[in-house]
């Protein structure tokens, strides 16, 4: 029998489940308190019970988003290395789950005189420390200064930003304090904060949207790229930058979501003129936005993305109710909320 030309160029979905969350540190003051007890500065009992909570979800994938530990060390990496060093020993997973870590702001950045600024030695660090935990499985053809000239790099990216395919599902990771040569305003010396590989990112979507094996593409990063609809938080992805992607997303059509952290809560937007879903998952363990008031309470957890082999892709969203914390503490089990579809199958 012959096929009818449209069946033999539908993409065959493969099923994947994965999860994500992100601000899993915690404050600075308990930094202090817990300092000879908790060297990682994770929110270890929410820390240890996302990936608990995870695996028994079924999912393959954990992404953590950033904020994973205090870091801001205003020094040349050292406090960020002892902090990382410490996290891996808390991460018990089976070796079907892959853990992927993203960096955040507290991860590659510094606090000077309380001002928020790029540190050029955190790079390397973060670097080695996915290397030598087996966490760049997927790292190594993202941009650099040469591939890649008009997203102004300061030093090779091409391991903090990758993409990479499992199954039909298409990823793009994305480090949104990616070193850049861009002088930040008021601050002599100093370059952005914030800032993202547009070109780079552009190119890696057009080449998933023209092939015809990638059904579903999530681009994952720490900053929030939109404003958030319930809660102010610290600074998203630099503007200038944010609105160029925003733009290149209005021509996609295989991005379900944008999924992010930062943001010390749970939100869901669709971002405007698009139809693609900032999903924020930023309550993974840290001090909750006090703007935050959902119905009937505020949680810790994560959120998990369904891809369906019928096309449809959900969010579930796995919660906590808040208990106090501690390094001897223990996380309640969580509770998995009815699941959102994010769009139509025949899409």
């Amino acid at each position: 029998m012959i096929l009818p030309l449209i069946l033999l160029h539908q993409v065959v979905r493969q099923p994947l489940d994965f999860a994500f969350f992100g601000c899993n540190r915690i404050s600075d003051a308990d930094e202090l308190a817990q300092k000879a007890a908790n060297p990682s500065t994770a929110n270890v009992p929410e820390l240890k019970a996302n990936f608990r909570d995870a695996q028994v979800a079924g999912v393959k994938f954990v992404f953590a988003l950033g904020d994973i530990v205090n870091g801001y060390g205003d020094d040349k990496g050292e406090k960020l290395k002892g902090q990382l060093d410490a996290w891996p020993p808390l991460v018990t997973v089976t070796p079907d789950v892959t853990v992927l870590p993203v960096p955040g702001n507290h991860e590659l950045n510094r606090k000077h005189n309380k001002k928020k600024l790029a540190n050029p030695a955190t790079d390397q660090v973060w670097n080695d420390w996915m290397k030598a935990n087996g966490y760049d499985r997927f790292a190594g053809n993202g941009p650099t200064p040469a591939s890649d000239p008009a997203d102004k790099l300061a030093t090779d990216q091409s391991r903090l930003n990758y993409s990479f395919n499992v199954g039909t599902t298409h990823f793009i990771v994305v480090n949104t304090d990616t070193r850049t040569t861009e002088p930040m305003d008021g601050e002599p010396g100093e370059t952005k904060v914030g800032w993202i590989p547009v070109e780079w990112i552009k190119k890696d979507l057009a080449e998933a949207e023209a092939n015809p094996a990638v059904a579903d593409t999530f681009i994952l990063g720490h900053r929030n790229l939109v404003d958030p609809v319930e809660a102010t938080e610290d600074a998203p992805i630099e503007p200038g930058c944010a609105g160029r992607l925003v733009d290149a997303l209005k021509a996609t059509k295989k991005v379900r979501a944008y999924l992010c952290a930062h943001v010390h809560d749970y939100e869901i937007q669709k971002v405007k003129a698009t139809g693609v879903y900032q999903i924020v998952v930023g309550n993974g363990g840290s001090d909750l936005n006090k703007e935050w008031k959902p119905s009937p309470g505020t949680w810790f957890g994560f959120g998990v993305i369904r891809v369906h082999a019928d096309g449809k892709v959900g969010l579930v969203l796995y919660k906590r109710p808040l208990t106090p914390g501690g390094p001897g503490a223990v996380a309640p089990v969580s509770k998995a909320s009815p699941e959102i579809i994010l769009n139509s199958s025949s899409q």
